[in-house]
């Protein structure tokens, strides 16, 4: 099995993000992250079920929909540096 990284922001539900919310809720002092789930097809990720959180990524973790097959490699560049928060919470 691989993995396929897409940018899938335009899935985004209330729904989903109550659930999202939920969940990251019961880990303390987990702020800003990303999951990495495994749902069955779109329509349940949107409706938040059948989801399995496969790995729960905290904050120094990499913005992995920049290697979406339609994400550019200008995009990527430009993404990364603003996704190094702890480097500029920290010097």
């Amino acid at each position: 099995m691989g993995a396929i990284f897409v940018d899938a922001q335009h899935l985004l539900t209330p729904v989903l993000e109550a659930w999202v919310d939920r969940v990251a809720q019961g880990y303390p002092g987990f702020y800003l992250g990303r999951f990495d789930l495994r749902v069955p097809d779109q329509a349940a990720l949107r409706e938040a079920r059948a989801i399995q959180v496969i790995e729960l990524n905290g904050v120094t973790s990499e913005p992995v929909h920049i290697y979406d097959p339609s994400y550019s490699i200008v995009n990527a560049w430009r993404t990364l540096p603003t996704s190094t928060v702890p480097s500029r919470i920290w010097t």
